[in-house]
């Protein structure tokens, strides 16, 4: 069975992230930018 719907974790991290972009489409934003919106979800050692 699938989840339509984060777990509250992830939720909160994605909605930070929304809060980042600010309405952006994801080509408005600068190459620099995409790690620093994207770092809850990089993979750590």
């Amino acid at each position: 069975m699938v989840s339509l719907k984060a777990c509250d974790p992830c939720a909160t991290e994605c909605k930070k992230i929304n809060v980042k972009i600010n309405g952006r489409k994801l080509s408005e934003l600068k190459e620099e930018e995409v790690p620093h919106i994207l770092s809850p979800f990089n993979k750590k050692d």
